[in-house]
């Protein structure tokens, strides 16, 4: 990082430490994809209950396939985010 996006990156925060300002409560929404994964597959299980019952189980579970995806891409991208965190590239 260069000496002058140094010096304002540290200036930001040192403005927002005074207000008490902080992005750290954001990190909430990142429940969101999980919530809605979860939310899918159940309505899909009380969607099942229409079909016998000697065939819920595999019509859910085949069914389940795009939202279980979407669980793992979203923990996959959590994971990336948490762990590799971006790097601060500032060319002049």
């Amino acid at each position: 990082m260069c000496m002058e996006c140094a010096h304002a990156c540290n200036a930001v925060k040192l403005e927002f430490r005074k207000f008490g300002y902080s992005d750290n409560w954001l990190h909430i929404f990142r429940i969101f994809p999980f919530i809605a994964g979860f939310w899918s597959m159940h309505i899909l299980w009380r969607r099942t209950e229409f079909i016998g019952k000697d065939r819920r189980l595999s019509v859910f579970l085949v069914s389940s396939i795009l939202p279980v995806v979407y669980i793992l891409l979203s923990l996959l991208v959590l994971v990336g985010v948490l762990f590799f965190p971006a790097q601060h590239l500032h060319r002049h």
